[in-house]
């Protein structure tokens, strides 16, 4: 009898979307409230990591300048912005999974219920479907 042991460095694979807020000017001033309604703007997989290391990279690279003279750009990030789609910024959300994370004025606050999803294109935010 053969068995096939499974590795234990086998990483799962997590989903990242990106919400961009609808009401992005009292976003900045207030950041997420809730009853906001967002748009998704860009989804992507990652390794399933600390769900912290995985919003800091997400803000990391919604946020980087793609200038091929700053080194190589991460695809995602130019085709972000390729998109037409603005910085990532306070009041704005990300989703870990079913787990979903507000840009604060100070890092990420959990939100304990899914935001209200209004598929809304504005000057910045291009929605992703």
């Amino acid at each position: 009898m053969t068995t096939i042991a499974a590795t234990a460095d086998a990483i799962e694979a997590v989903p990242v979307r990106v919400f961009h807020n609808n009401d992005a000017s009292a976003s900045l001033l207030n950041g997420y409230q809730p009853g906001s309604t967002v748009t998704e703007v860009y989804l992507y997989i990652e390794d399933a990591l600390d769900d912290h290391v995985l919003l800091d990279r997400a803000f990391d690279l919604f946020n980087i300048d793609p200038d091929p003279e700053l080194g190589a750009p991460d695809e995602r990030a130019v085709e972000y912005r390729s998109r037409g789609n603005r910085s990532l910024s306070v009041g704005d959300v990300v989703a870990v999974g079913d787990r979903f994370y507000a840009v604060d004025h100070t890092g990420w606050r959990r939100l304990g219920d899914q935001p209200l999803i209004r598929q809304q294109a504005s000057r910045g935010t291009v929605p992703l479907y």
